[in-house]
């Protein structure tokens, strides 16, 4: 009832029809397990959630699942230095292709490909600051010195849209 009334009035949509896209909306969330609030769509445009909500493949879920949780990372960073939800997710890219090129992506792999990318595009942040939102969100891990994502589907999703982007990785992979 929550989400119809927020998709009512964010909207301009029709009592019924709001409710019809909200069942929809339930449906698609409770089938792939995905948790959301009415307040997550409150920064999605109408064209988004009709695709949402029309989606026939799981990789559009995962998009919006792992742009709202960069998103979720970004506004509760409290560093001195902003960095954007793509930013982000350029450098969780790189982390994706380098876990998948080594059998062995340590603490030390991930200080060197951050402090990297961070001198490429230069950023004045360090490589700690940088890094912590990542463990304290607990979409990174660390067990035994190597890192991890949390969630399997996000250096999944990452990985492929990395290697979409770079052909001749993809070949090789």
């Amino acid at each position: 009832s929550e989400t119809a009334q927020f998709l009512e009035r964010a909207f301009d949509m029709s009592p019924h029809e709001a409710e019809a896209v909200a069942i929809k909306l339930e449906d698609t969330f409770r089938r792939f397990q995905l948790d959301a609030h009415p307040t997550y769509f409150a920064g999605l445009q109408e064209e988004t959630i009709a695709s949402l909500i029309n989606a026939n493949k799981r990789a559009e879920l995962i998009q919006l699942a792992v742009d709202g949780l960069l998103s979720l990372i970004v506004a509760a960073d409290k560093s001195n230095t902003i960095l954007r939800r793509t930013t982000r997710e350029r450098f969780l890219k790189l982390v994706a292709l380098n876990m998948a090129e080594s059998t062995n992506f340590d603490e030390c792999s991930l200080n060197n490909l951050a402090t990297t990318f961070l001198k490429e595009d230069l950023f004045d942040v360090g490589v700690t600051e940088f890094l912590s939102p990542f463990f304290q969100s607990g979409l990174l891990f660390q067990s035994d010195k190597k890192v991890f994502f949390t969630h399997p589907y996000v250096r999944s999703y990452l990985l492929a849209s990395v290697l979409r982007e770079n052909p001749e990785k993809a070949k090789a992979y």
